[in-house]
């Protein structure tokens, strides 16, 4: 039985599997059950945001409600404003080392 994961917009995730592994993202739209866009305002952006696997990623149990309360109710949201919003909660762009999925 697959085991169903749900992001929230506006949660901080990190990818734990592909060219990205170790990048911290935010969840900007759940597209099904299986994937979601997501953008951090500095290797991936809000115009072209990176649709991720949901089991590609891990939560980091943080929610920017600033960028959520934004996206939810459709107003415009900059990349700045996610890139200051990594920094102030002092959220890194990449993990120093997390552990990976590994094929078995």
């Amino acid at each position: 039985m697959k085991q169903k994961i749900d992001y929230s917009i506006g949660e901080i995730v990190t990818s734990i599997s592909g060219r990205d592994v170790n990048t911290n993202y935010i969840v900007i739209k759940n597209v099904d059950d299986d994937f979601v866009y997501v953008a951090n305002g500095k290797t991936k952006f809000l115009e072209k945001p990176k649709l991720k696997r949901k089991k590609h990623l891990k939560s980091k149990n943080q929610i920017l409600e600033v960028i959520k309360e934004k996206l939810v109710s459709n107003k415009k949201v900059y990349d700045e404003e996610i890139f200051s919003a990594f920094r102030k909660n002092n959220i890194d762009f990449f993990e120093k080392e997390i552990e990976c999925q590994k094929k078995m």
